[in-house]
């Protein structure tokens, strides 16, 4: 899970967008405590960014594909 959280800093910085919970959950069909699990549990790559959690198309993706 650390170098998913390295590839999303890193693509975030790189000027990918950064999508924030509630789109995340838009578009991953749950509901914001089921996302929070999914990050804790490490089975979602989401970095926390001015106190919220984010994350990009391309982790929704990944997460989705391998679900």
């Amino acid at each position: 899970m650390r170098d998913a959280i390295e590839r999303l800093a890193n693509d975030i910085a790189g000027g990918a967008v950064p999508l924030a919970a509630q789109e995340l959950t838009r578009r991953l069909g749950c509901s914001i405590p089921t996302l929070y699990r999914i990050i804790r549990e490490g089975k979602f790559a989401a970095i926390k960014q001015g106190g919220r959690w984010v994350s990009t198309e391309g982790e929704v993706a990944r997460y989705l594909v391998a679900a």
